[in-house]
């Protein structure tokens, strides 16, 4: 059974990235796929490597949770910025700088030779990759205005990709040598796709010059923020992220430290949970430019919050699969609600629209892991995901209030 359902998303999968082919567009896609493998595979290898960062700079727990923390509310600080670079310099610019930034960046991470470095580094690393967040958006969205969920379904799966390969990878090759080699190994591929990307992005998307905080830019951001539908869309994406970070950066400690479970089985667990966002990824893009948010989102919001309420219940290796892959849905939210959100927002302030929301919902989510650790060590871990459950709920209730064509 399991053999025949990966099959039929396969092709639903490629029915929907056929068009791409024989379509010049399809090498933009593929750069931008492969940086944001890079970008978001990257990041989520920091939690594989904790225990060899805590070994390294004699961290506790609480300051290991911090640098995580801090990891993200930097990506999350960087998205208006980078959607105000983006509006002025142009996708190429800034997909190609902030690839090679990220480079530099991580080389200066394994590296660093005390604590403090390490956060800076880390930081910086953080707000690097936040310069491809939004340009990745407003690339696709312009050469992908007829196919946009699914380019950015194809896309997010390709980073769902990044994060099975990329901390499995990392994890291996630090058990043998150490957590610098199995972090700084990715650092070539960086430079060599910040290249690719320069040479693929058309020229034409090198910017105009507008993007500026003048008195009309902030009047006509303002304004955008003031739709009901604007409102409503950045309520979904606060607490979507919020539930994901949350579970992504506690999942792997919950199934050792609760669960009993094995860190290698726990890794691997991780890396499932991620593939089942790789799948489901694109067919959610599929499914949102063919039926529209109302529908598409609760199909897989429902799923989540059953999987986030089962999880303290389950006993044994199956039941924890079964639970993984129902909480793998929640990935496909991303892929619905990120190309409605392009869509409302005006062209001509889209790009700092969407860096300052995602600065907002992104500096929200960066935070609880930290609230969840806070949980944890009260004695409240299980409960800690019944109030993701919650959050959850709360979503479908907003989706219900959107309309399906912004």
């Amino acid at each position: 059974m399991s053999n025949y359902m990966f099959e039929s998303h396969a092709k639903k999968i490629t029915r929907g990235i056929g068009f791409l082919r024989t379509d010049d567009r399809g090498k933009v896609l593929l750069a931008v796929s492969i940086g944001w493998f890079l970008s978001i595979g990257v990041r989520l290898v920091y939690p594989v490597i904790l225990p060899q960062l805590r070994v390294t700079y004699d961290l506790d727990l609480a300051t290991a949770g911090l640098l995580i923390t801090v990891l993200w509310w930097a990506y999350a600080i960087g998205q208006a910025p980078a959607g105000i670079l983006g509006d002025r310099f142009g996708e190429r610019i800034m997909l190609s700088a902030s690839t090679i930034v990220s480079a530099i960046m991580l080389l200066l991470v394994v590296l660093a030779p005390w604590p403090s470095v390490l956060f800076g580094m880390t930081a910086l690393f953080g707000f690097a990759t936040a310069l491809f967040g939004i340009a990745r958006y407003t690339v696709i969205s312009k050469l992908f205005s007829d196919r946009d969920g699914t380019a950015m379904g194809i896309t997010l799966a390709a980073g769902s990709i990044g994060n099975i390969v990329l901390p499995v990878a990392a994890g291996a090759i630090a058990a043998v040598t150490a957590w610098q080699f199995g972090l700084g190994f990715t650092i070539p591929f960086f430079f060599l796709v910040g290249v690719y990307l320069w040479w693929v992005v058309p020229s034409d998307l090198a910017g105009n010059g507008s993007g500026t905080l003048s008195k009309t830019t902030v009047q006509s951001i303002a304004t955008e923020f003031r739709k009901p539908t604007v409102v409503l869309v950045t309520a979904l994406l606060l607490l979507e992220f919020g539930i994901w970070q949350a579970f992504s950066g506690m999942y792997p400690t919950y199934l050792v430290e609760i669960k009993g479970v094995q860190a290698s089985t726990a890794a691997i667990l991780f890396g499932f949970y991620f593939a089942i966002g790789a799948v489901i990824q694109p067919i959610a893009g599929t499914a949102y430019d063919r039926i529209g948010i109302k529908r598409a989102m609760p199909a897989f919001l429902l799923p989540t919050v059953i999987g986030l309420i089962a999880l303290p219940f389950t006993e044994g290796f199956v039941q924890i699969v079964i639970v993984t892959v129902f909480t793998g849905c929640m990935m496909a939210n991303i892929a619905i609600a990120m190309p409605y959100l392009t869509s409302v927002l005006h062209e001509d302030v889209q790009g700092a629209g969407l860096g300052i929301i995602r600065t907002g919902y992104m500096m929200f989510g960066a935070t609880s892991p930290l609230l969840f650790g806070v949980f944890a060590d009260l004695g409240y871990f299980d409960h800690g995901f019944w109030v993701l459950a919650g959050m959850g709920i709360v979503m479908i209730l907003i989706v219900s209030r959107l309309p399906d064509v912004p």
